[in-house]
């Protein structure tokens, strides 16, 4: 699928599924260690990550 978006869909379908991701997270429990939390895996620590960037305001 990704071979046919154009960059601009490219980057846009990534947006969904990382606010998609996100969600999941939020909803499994996964987003409520700070950052530097001791013990933290590289997955959820890079989880935490993109919870924590927000889209700049024009």
């Amino acid at each position: 699928m990704a071979a046919d978006l154009d960059e601009y869909d490219y980057l846009r379908r990534l947006e969904l599924l990382a606010r998609e991701l996100v969600n999941s997270a939020h909803r499994e429990g996964w987003l409520d260690s700070e950052p530097g939390t001791e013990g933290v895996t590289p997955l959820r620590r890079t989880v935490d990550e993109i919870a924590r960037t927000k889209p700049s305001r024009s």
